[in-house]
């Protein structure tokens, strides 16, 4: 989570100095020259960067480059080199043993598609103390996904190399062909740390 958060930070602090350029330049009054020599009279000087840009157009990039910054930040996942829509469309819900997990569910084609399999009963097992892995009946669709994913604490992911499902109760690193589906609720990761063994589970969409 705090890659991601370094990731985001870094592209919005860009985005504002970029804002900030365009407010002390582009408003044409040319506050002072880039040479730092102050213009004398009589003597032309070049109009300042953006200079030539209407007030309506400053508006709609500085409005373009705000809307980027709270999509960054609110409705999108950062996923390996690559960002992927991460707005919530649907939650299911995961039953084993006493337990019920939610999962709040991305919108991304793989996503959508591994939607269309429910409701599914699954062996859940554990691998490499890091997370509860399972195979899918049928290999989801990698349309628009990323080169790969580096998983956080929570994330409900597809493996697409192996076409299992992997459910990361543990911080793990980039992993080519790893697809974030969803994220599991708060304490439901803790929830399957705790499962050892095989153990089956039902998936279904929450109501």
């Amino acid at each position: 989570m705090k890659k991601n958060l370094a990731r985001v930070l870094g592209t919005a602090i860009g985005l504002v100095l970029v804002l900030i350029f365009l407010n002390y330049y582009g408003d044409g009054i040319g506050i002072k020259s880039f040479n730092g020599t102050p213009p004398q009279a009589g003597v032309s000087t070049p109009a300042p960067v953006g200079a030539s840009a209407t007030p309506a157009t400053q508006a709609t990039i500085v409005q373009e480059l705000n809307g980027s910054i709270g999509t960054m930040i609110h409705g999108d996942k950062i996923m390996g080199d690559d960002m992927v829509s991460a707005k919530s469309v649907d939650r299911i819900k995961m039953t084993f043993g006493n337990e019920e997990v939610f999962v709040r569910m991305y919108d991304n084609p793989t996503s959508r598609d591994f939607l269309k399999q429910l409701p599914l009963t699954l062996m859940l097992k554990d691998y490499a103390g890091t997370e509860k892995i399972s195979y899918l009946p049928k290999k989801l669709s990698t349309k628009d996904a990323p080169a790969g994913s580096d998983p956080d604490v929570g994330d409900f992911a597809y493996y697409s190399p192996w076409g299992n499902l992997a459910i990361y109760y543990r911080d793990f690193g980039y992993s080519d062909g790893l697809i974030i589906l969803g994220s599991v609720e708060s304490g439901g990761a803790e929830k399957l740390a705790r499962m050892s063994g095989d153990f089956t589970v039902t998936l279904e969409r929450a109501d």
